[in-house]
């Protein structure tokens, strides 16, 4: 192996390593890691079958990712409890993936310096912070891995011919579309490397019909990983029509109105990575229709002039394409999810840009004959500065507190990042410090959220009438708000409103699915207020719905068959309790 291109992978791998590398201290966040993995009773306690029969039928807002669970059961096996293990899986895949992108670059272009440039760049940069850190990010660091493994084999198939490597490319298509549908633009990369380093498309100058006719074909050679791809794209409206869960689609109109401006978005924080944070629905401003109008008057533009120069800079057009193409799944055209913009969502179509930015300082330093040394020079230093800023963006990850108190600083109107906020605390039984930070949003709430999380606090402290007007200001905002439902149970029952707690945990628990925590805890907290309410039949029935509740390996079903066949017994039935309180002040 070539000495330069050796050191080029152990430089990728200690970049990694050291920029995420802290990681494995790491726990999980309470945004969809419990719901993925600390909370996702099946996989701790189910059995493998269950497990992976589950994994093919289950959904998550429409995404499928039968892989992306299978890989969590796969750490739990190697990790057990230990989380530090899932953030090294992470990071593996990220370091692998980035490795294949290297070795695809440099094999297809022979250019080693812009490839370990371009590579370093999709590395390290502080936009992969996200998908790299977050656990519930899986499938987006695993489709990537199959995506650059499904690139790279198709180069060796342009190379040979053999059958077998597009068998391969077809498989590990399968797989990444398995793991995050997003990957369904991968026909559409292949032949822009077939056009710009491939060179398999010539550059259309004097014969157009020759340019035309290989471009067919290559669609043509293509036509069954199309066809792929369209079926993965309705995927996730079937998932969603079996579920009977739909998430809320803002009007078509509004949707092509915003989607320059989030492409608008992307570029700039990828040039200027300086305020990252999650991004939520109700944290983005409305797009004024001229401003969008501008952006996409400048896209239309970069596009037709990338086009103009396809013959001289084909890595133009490429880079663009690649970056444009592969957002499309994500910017909001299609409305898969409910985050219309997040750092994640770039993670493969990022690497167009730095093929933009890359190839295109290294034919700017040519044209201007710049010396090798000052290039080595300035490319040291932006990788350093590039680095710097990755890590100042890991360590906002190092604790939930750091890393919601940092998008309350940088969207000062949102409220779900207060909201989660103030969870954290409810968790740690911290309810002064949730209080205090509810309270500050308070002025800002106007769909009666905070009023909920304001009371569920309140009620911690045993300020349960405080608590209670909260919740049900809350609740006459939507009457549906299923926290608050549960919460104004606990603060009845915690006021020994016996019959009214039991109305409103009965009414919470219909919006919960079975083997979810909150069903488990909410099914504990109803055999405790029938049991208090002197109904003891109703309480067996909890304790039994309990039973089934739980997967048969919890280690609490014989506690709960035991408290069951002993009559409800006191000294059996000690894990059935009113609702914890919060530490005390200090």
């Amino acid at each position: 192996m070539n000495v330069k291109f050796l050191f080029c992978n152990v430089l990728v791998i200690s970049l990694c390593l050291v920029v995420f590398g802290q990681a494995v201290s790491f726990g999980a966040i309470s945004l969809d890691d419990p719901q993925y993995i600390t909370d996702n009773q099946l996989l701790w306690h189910g059995s493998f079958k269950a497990y992976a029969v589950w994994a093919f039928q289950h959904t998550v807002e429409g995404a499928w990712m039968p892989v992306t669970w299978l890989s969590y059961y796969m750490d739990k096996v190697i990790y057990s409890q230990w989380l530090g293990g899932f953030h090294i899986t992470n990071l593996l895949l990220h370091i692998i993936t980035s490795l294949i992108l290297l070795r695809l670059l440099y094999a297809t272009t022979s250019q080693l310096a812009p490839s370990l440039l371009t590579t370093t760049i999709f590395a390290i940069h502080p936009l992969q912070v996200e998908p790299v850190i977050w656990l519930a990010s899986r499938k987006d660091v695993l489709s990537g891995l199959f995506f650059t493994a499904a690139l790279f084999c198709y180069y060796l198939f342009s190379q040979t011919r053999d059958r077998r490597l597009y068998v391969a490319v077809t498989v590990f298509f399968i797989l990444g579309a398995m793991s995050k549908q997003a990957i369904v633009t991968l026909p559409f990369i292949l032949v822009l490397l077939d056009i710009w380093s491939l060179k398999k498309i010539p550059i259309p100058t004097v014969s157009k019909p020759v340019y035309v006719k290989q471009l067919k074909q290559s669609i043509i050679e293509k036509l069954p990983l199309f066809f792929l791809a369209l079926l993965f794209c309705f995927i996730p409206y079937v998932a969603h029509e079996i579920g009977g869960r739909a998430w809320e689609k803002p009007p078509i109109a509004e949707r092509i109105i915003n989607i320059p401006v989030y492409y608008y978005h992307y570029i700039t924080t990828f040039y200027w990575p300086n305020q990252l944070t999650f991004h939520f629905r109700d944290e983005i401003p409305t797009t004024h229709p001229s401003f969008s109008l501008l952006v996409f008057s400048f896209i239309l533009v970069a596009l037709y002039y990338t086009l103009k120069t396809i013959r001289h800079y084909p890595f133009l057009f490429v880079g663009t394409a690649w970056f444009f193409g592969m957002l499309i799944p994500v910017i909001g055209i299609i409305p898969f999810g409910v985050l219309p913009i997040a750092d994640r969502y770039t993670y493969l179509p990022l690497i167009g840009l730095a093929i933009i930015s890359v190839w295109g300082c290294a034919t700017i330093a040519r044209q201007l004959s710049i010396s090798h040394r000052l290039i080595s020079l300035t490319s040291t230093l932006f990788i350093i500065v590039l680095a710097l800023y990755s890590l100042r963006q890991v360590d906002y990850w190092s604790s939930e507190e750091k890393l919601w108190r940092n998008a309350i600083d940088i969207n000062e109107k949102g409220l779900r990042a207060t909201r989660y906020l103030a969870n954290v605390y409810l968790a740690q039984r911290e309810c002064e410090q949730a209080q205090q930070v509810l309270h500050q949003a308070l002025d800002k709430d106007e769909s009666g959220e905070i009023h909920a999380y304001l009371g569920s606090a309140l009620v911690g402290l045993n300020r349960t009438d405080e608590g209670i007007m909260h919740l049900k200001q809350s609740l006459s905002h939507k009457p549906t708000r299923k926290f608050a439902l549960r919460r104004l149970g606990e603060g009845y029952l915690m006021n020994q409103e016996y019959q009214q707690a039991i109305d409103m945990l009965t009414q919470s628990i219909a919006y919960y699915k079975p083997h979810d925590k909150q069903f488990i805890q909410i099914l504990e907290l109803l055999a405790y207020a029938y049991h208090q309410n002197n109904k003891r039949i109703k309480s067996m029935e909890s304790l039994q719905t309990l039973a089934s509740a739980y997967h048969s390996g919890h280690p609490r079903i014989p506690a709960i068959k035991a408290c069951i066949e002993h009559g409800l017994d006191k000294n059996t039935c000690e894990f059935v309790k009113p609702i914890s309180g919060c530490k005390e002040n200090r």
